[in-house]
């Protein structure tokens, strides 16, 4: 088989289904297997995913990491490749399947980025210029940071996972890790492979301070350094320079305001408006 499709669930009844319509469109010439990990759902989680022809497998929630996750589904996965989904990704074209295959022509790709469609400046970087390599180097933590898969829509080949699996120890950035251990390990990535998506989930804003905090932290774990827009001495004197700014835009107004007032006295005395 060429092609695993691994998706990751909890509870995600409605946006899984979304998830799984996305990829029952589009237009393929081989076959490909869809392998829902199903973390204990007490949805309709399971009943949509078998619907639809899902192998469905389940992981106890007490053995949930992401990396396990990942592992234990591809695990079971037959294709040579293996496209890791979260259960909120639509895949926008039909054809995004069936293009996978020839950008792992090269045997040192291990994996592949795609488009955020929300992404305006990888979407022009895409069309333009077409995917781009990042290879193992001493610059890779401060230029490439940014461009390493990400495993809410990621591709992987199955063989480089066999000898660099995800680490299911860490509480997140397991996909950025891999990236780097697999890089150390002599593969390639692709970044601005233009197979484009949309991560269809509205956070909240406690879930997304939470989010951030993870992910930052995961950063640090894994480069050593810390995030300076996150220094509390920094962040003071942002807060300080925003509330400057924000008491002279505020007399700014109330100075417009005292400008439109006499204004309007003028109109009234001189021309009767």
């Amino acid at each position: 088989m060429l092609l695993s499709i691994v998706i990751r669930n909890l509870n995600e009844a409605a946006a899984l289904k979304r998830t799984l319509l996305s990829v029952k469109r589009q237009q393929v010439d081989f076959a490909y297997e869809v392998i829902v990990v199903d973390n204990e759902s007490d949805d309709d989680s399971v009943e949509i995913a078998n619907d639809f022809n899902c192998k469905v497998i389940s992981l106890k929630r007490s053995e949930f990491t992401f990396g396990h996750a990942l592992n234990y589904g591809i695990q079971h996965a037959q294709g040579a490749y293996v496209l890791i989904l979260s259960a909120h990704i639509l895949l926008l074209n039909e054809y995004f399947l069936k293009s996978l295959p020839a950008y792992f022509e090269q045997v040192q790709v291990a994996g592949l980025r795609f488009i955020n469609a929300a992404d305006n400046a990888g979407a022009e970087a895409a069309i333009e210029f077409g995917p781009q390599e990042i290879a193992a180097g001493k610059n890779v933590l401060n230029e490439h940071w940014q461009h390493l898969t990400i495993n809410h829509c990621a591709a992987v080949r199955k063989s480089a996972w066999e000898k660099v699996h995800f680490d299911a120890t860490i509480f997140a950035g397991e996909d950025k890790k891999w990236a780097l251990d697999v890089l150390n390990a002599g593969y390639k990535l692709l970044y601005n492979v233009p197979c484009f998506y949309t991560y269809n989930r509205t956070l909240s804003r406690q879930q997304k301070i939470k989010r951030q905090a993870i992910e930052t932290a995961a950063k640090e774990l894994l480069t050593g350094k810390k995030e300076q827009q996150f220094n509390g001495s920094l962040v003071a004197v942002t807060l300080r320079r925003i509330g400057k700014e924000f008491r002279r835009s505020y007399a700014q107004l109330q100075v417009n305001s005292a400008v439109y007032k006499s204004i309007n006295e003028l109109r009234k005395k001189h021309f009767n408006r």
